[in-house]
């Protein structure tokens, strides 16, 4: 007589690797800890002021993505327009004038403001950075056109002259500043490009300023036209019986 006695052991332990927060210091993986100690700024979540956690067992280049969709003051707005306009006039018979105007506006602007933060040796900043961002554009269309269809009899004749005026612009500008100690003030009124401040240190500019200008008009004018001409024949066949 045999025995087989199967037993199956599962162990689950409900505690992540990986928490999302960190509620005291003492809590912080290694690296973060000596970054902490030496004076780094780590984030905290203003909703519940706990500390964005990262792993104690791997890095990687984002810590935490609750901390880099956070760390980052962005604001984007805007508006765009758009119709058509057209009207028909029949001062003759057989003839129709159209005029007909389409236009398109719109106009973006975007802020983004970062500050310096550690999570993990290579998810970290000790620079500032604000930049700005001014989209406008514009495009219309106006076309006047002319159809003129004359029946004489069996024969009819249609003509076309036209014109068509196309306009595109577009309007940006971008500025962007980044450094260690960009602005004049940082509470939250002073984060604007106006507020941008040289910063020389040992003789050396830390600030790294860019700006840039776009701008591109484009017009286009076409015109059209074409004669078209059509007889009507009849033919008459007799059946001789």
């Amino acid at each position: 007589m045999e025995f087989v006695t199967a037993l199956n052991v599962r162990s689950q332990d409900a505690r992540p690797f990986n928490p999302v927060y960190y509620e005291k210091p003492d809590q912080f993986s290694s690296a973060m800890k000596q970054a902490y100690d030496a004076g780094r700024p780590i984030f905290k979540d203003p909703t519940n002021g706990l500390f964005y956690a990262t792993s104690k067992y791997i890095t990687d280049d984002s810590g935490n993505p609750l901390l880099q969709r956070d760390r980052v003051d962005r604001i984007n707005k805007g508006i765009n327009l758009r119709g058509v306009v057209y009207g028909n006039l029949k001062p003759l018979k057989g003839l129709v004038v159209t005029s007909r105007f389409g236009y398109r506006v719109g106009q973006n602007n975007s802020h983004s403001y970062n500050i310096p933060y550690f999570a993990t040796p290579q998810a970290s900043s000790y620079d500032y950075n604000i930049s700005a961002n001014a989209n406008t554009n514009y495009y219309y269309q106006w076309e006047n056109f002319a159809n003129y269809n004359l029946v004489l009899g069996k024969h009819n004749v249609t003509a076309m002259a036209g014109m068509s005026y196309t306009e595109n612009n577009v309007d940006n500008f971008s500025g962007s500043a980044t450094g260690p100690d960009i602005l004049t003030g940082y509470d939250p009124n002073f984060r604007y490009l106006d507020y941008v401040k040289s910063n020389v240190v040992s003789g050396t500019e830390k600030t790294i300023k860019i700006t840039g200008f776009y701008n591109s008009p484009l017009v286009q004018i076409a015109d059209m036209h074409f004669l078209m001409y059509i007889a009507l024949i009849q033919v008459i066949t007799r059946a001789i019986l």
